[in-house]
């Protein structure tokens, strides 16, 4: 009986617990992976082994915990096929299960012990060490716009919904013993185009207010070129409004200057001046055929009867003849603002007016859109008409529209013209309120904000403008024998001709395992399985101590027979 075999069992108790050590030291370290011992016996051309010896330390791959960090580069590993791969600053390739990542002062993202996380950059298929995208993204100009709206089918028209959309005059004519009739007009006499139904007959002669000279009517146009607007009895309305508002001028003389025309606005003898037009308080004024002079008092007229039209006061509209004016809210029924961009990112406000109009002769309902950017009209078109048929269902236009900005951003900023294609479609006319739904696909330059890690290894980099860029994908390795692989400490290890070249791959794909951002995962030593472990190592050790004894007593009794 030899002393080998109980030295041979210590010296493997030993190195068990200095594993069993080992592994509750890293208890704590991120990504540890705890190893054990394994044994083989030892034999020698004999019936007796000669004992026991350590055959190799193998480290168990078996996932930890994950647990969450809030750090925006931290990254778990959540599966167990999967390593990070790093180099570090002499180019080295190694692999870890530790993702507790920063950021240094190049902006590469390492770990530690300074080693560089790698993969695949700008759709490279060769890993490289991954950057911080830190700087300004690029402005994306919008190129459409997606509305989905509800326009209130109770609304009521717009001002400039008529056909005409422009002043509509009325004349009062006389055509001898005959009754006066009123002819209405749209336009500026002596150039206007009567209403349907309204038509002077052509070669009648008529007589008309206090004009002297008759008018002749010839194919639908005043025979005399020369008859002044408002003069007689015309009367301009504006057709657009409920209540039309007259402007009227009454032409006053008061004996000692020249006559001088002064305007209001209602319906004589209730007016209200034009500020600046206001006649002197208490003077006599003589005017046109009136036989009496007016005294006007605080401006208002002395003689109250003085009739509509009488003399030469002239009634013109007061609001131009075109159907929309985007600082007359009675000339469009909704509107609705929207922030676009141009190519250098710069906003502009686009704001879609929304009128109602006269349904079409099929009865379906017509809204006309005009488009103004930053105040202006945009370059075309001026506006669009969208239709809609009885069950409020949009029928036209049905796909996108193009409107352009030729000058976009003016002298000190000049930018490329702006072409949009705007999409209405799913929108409807419901007796309901106006509501409104957009997207537009342009943005501002934004700085970087922050960096974050999808689950299929994503490097998504995310700036203040609210968007996002992906800048890469994280790359992980695999071996067919992890055992084969070297610990180099640090967490790491490398790549040995028994472990195998690595496979690479993307997280999620190939089997590989998914990726876990602000989290890291936790050694996956067992605390209380090392303890008890350690008891065993401990008896096994007490135990070869005791054959050694036991020898020693044996060799004493030995030595002590005569």
């Amino acid at each position: 009986m030899g002393f080998g075999q109980g030295l041979s069992g210590l010296n493997a108790a030993s190195q068990t617990l200095d594993v069993i050590g080992n592994n509750i030291a890293n208890s704590g370290t991120v990504g540890f992976k705890a190893g054990s011992a394994t044994f083989a016996d030892v034999y020698a051309n004999s019936r007796v082994g000669l004992g026991v010896q350590v055959a190799g330390i193998n480290q168990r791959f078996t996932v930890g915990n994950v647990s969450g960090t809030g750090n925006q580069f931290d990254m778990a590993i959540d599966g167990a096929k999967g390593m990070f791969r790093v180099v570090d600053a002499s180019g080295n390739v190694l692999y870890t299960r530790n993702g507790q990542f920063f950021a240094d002062k190049n902006n590469f993202i390492v770990n530690a012990q300074g080693q560089r996380l790698t993969g695949y950059i700008g759709g490279s298929t060769s890993p490289e060490p991954i950057t911080v995208p830190v700087g300004n993204i690029a402005p994306t100009v919008t190129t459409s716009i997606t509305n989905k709206l509800n326009l209130d089918a109770n609304a009521k028209l717009a001002a400039g919904g008529n056909p005409a959309d422009a002043v509509i005059g009325e004349i009062v004519l006389v055509e001898g013993a005959n009754p006066p009739t009123t002819h209405k007009y749209t336009g500026s006499w002596p150039n206007v185009t009567w209403v349907p139904g309204d038509e002077p007959v052509d070669g009648t002669s008529y007589t008309t207010g206090s004009l002297a000279v008759p008018i002749t009517f010839t194919a639908g146009a005043p025979g005399v070129a020369a008859f002044p607007p408002g003069a007689g009895n015309i009367a301009a309305v504006d057709s657009r409004r409920a209540e039309p508002e007259k402007i009227g001028a009454i032409v006053l003389d008061d004996g000692a200057s020249s006559p001088t025309t002064h305007k209001f606005t209602g319906n004589w003898p209730n007016v209200t001046w034009v500020p600046g037009d206001e006649p002197v308080d208490g003077t006599p004024y003589t005017t046109g055929t009136a036989a009496d002079p007016i005294i006007f008092a605080l401006g208002v007229p002395s003689l109250p009867a003085l009739p509509d039209g009488a003399g030469n006061i002239a009634y013109a509209a007061a609001i131009p003849a075109a159907g929309f004016d985007v600082t007359d809210p009675d000339s469009f029924t909704h509107m609705l603002p929207i922030t676009v961009f141009d190519s250098l990112g710069n906003p502009h406000q686009l704001a879609q007016y929304f009128a109602k109009r006269e349904a079409d002769a099929s009865g379906n309902s017509q809204w006309e859109v005009y488009y103004h950017m930053d105040g202006k009209p945009v370059t075309s078109p001026a506006s669009q008409v969208m239709t809609f048929d009885k069950n409020g269902v949009l029928t036209s236009p049905i796909g996108p529209i193009s409107i352009t900005m030729a000058e976009v951003g003016g002298s000190t900023s000049p930018a490329t013209a702006l072409a949009i294609s705007i999409n209405y479609n799913n929108s409807t006319q419901f007796g309901g309120d106006f509501s409104k739904s957009f997207v537009q696909n342009g943005s501002a330059t934004g700085e970087y904000a922050s960096m974050s890690i999808a689950a299929d290894g994503s490097i998504v980099a995310n700036y203040t403008n609210g968007e996002t860029k992906s800048v890469g994908a994280l790359v992980l390795a695999d071996f067919n024998n992890l055992q084969g692989l070297q610990p180099v400490g640090g967490n790491a290890w490398i790549e040995t001709s028994t472990s195998g070249q690595p496979i690479l791959g993307t997280p999620g794909s190939d089997s590989f395992a998914t990726i876990k951002g602000q989290a890291v995962e936790d050694s996956n030593v067992d605390m209380s399985q090392e303890l008890v472990n350690m008891i065993i190592a401990q008896r096994t050790y007490q135990a070869n101590a005791q054959t050694i004894k036991t020898q020693d007593q044996v060799l004493q009794t030995l030595i002590n027979i005569r």
